[in-house]
């Protein structure tokens, strides 16, 4: 079996924008411990997709274990696009 790292961090990449999407929705409707939820999720998806994108790798399962690989691989600022 094929890792395909560009289709993977698509995956990731689109399931924060619609989580964000979402959690935007339910602040508006004040619903806001579900939109800190949901923003909170886009942003573990968007740590995800970075790290796939650092590592050529599958992400790691936890948030806490993303950076430090990618801080290991990066080659520059977290700013720069890679």
């Amino acid at each position: 079996m094929t890792f395909d790292v560009d289709k993977t961090i698509k995956f990731w990449a689109e399931g924060a924008i619609y989580d964000l999407e979402t959690g935007k929705s339910l602040l508006e409707s004040k619903r806001y411990p579900y939109a800190l939820f949901l923003g909170h999720l886009a942003l573990e998806k968007i740590l995800k997709a970075f790290a796939v994108k650092v590592t050529t790798e599958h992400a790691p399962f936890t948030p806490l274990e993303i950076m430090p690989r990618c801080s290991l691989r990066a080659r520059g600022p977290l700013g720069r696009r890679l």
